[in-house]
């Protein structure tokens, strides 16, 4: 009697866990077109712009509006403007609601069949150590994008860029 109970609890504990989890991501990536081929690498040097999904984040997070944006230069490294807090948290949390400049250096690299920005941030007021975040590279029409998750995938807390010059 008490190992069928068990078995029950089992199988019920699983249903809730295969029903709340989602195993490939929230963001059905089909229609975007991951970078594989290094000659669509070109010019990735630049200006590029947060997307409407990251303001959505920050809204959400109750972050102040400003533009958000990072400037690639030629000679790898970066400038950040204005990037949420939450990016240093290991959750995704924000840590007092601040947008913070950072600088770093910036390098493409293949992981599997796919093209991956490479980003290693300078210890300054977004990060205490150097740190290093990787950005999915992808098309959506015309425009080259990348992004990455913050804290868990499942809650969508996504850093969305779009190249713009």
């Amino acid at each position: 009697m008490a190992a069928g109970r068990n078995l029950r609890l089992v199988i019920c504990f699983l249903c809730i866990a295969l029903c709340g989890c989602h195993f490939f991501g929230p963001r059905d990536l089909a229609p975007y077109n991951m970078i594989t081929d290094r000659n669509e690498l070109k010019d990735l040097d630049g200006v590029w712009k947060a997307t409407g999904i990251t303001y959505s984040m920050i809204k959400r997070e109750k972050y102040r509006m400003d533009s958000v944006k990072l400037i690639l230069g030629k000679d790898s490294t970066f400038e950040a403007v204005n990037l949420p807090d939450c990016l240093s948290d290991q959750f995704g949390e924000p840590v007092k609601h601040q947008l913070l400049a950072a600088t770093g250096n910036w390098r493409v690299e293949k992981t599997g069949k796919e093209w991956k920005m490479i980003m290693e941030f300078n210890k300054g007021r977004l990060f205490k150590e150097r740190s290093g975040f990787e950005f999915d590279l992808y098309h959506s029409g015309n425009s080259i994008l990348m992004s990455t998750y913050l804290g868990d995938p499942d809650e969508v807390k996504l850093l969305e860029f779009e190249k713009v010059r």
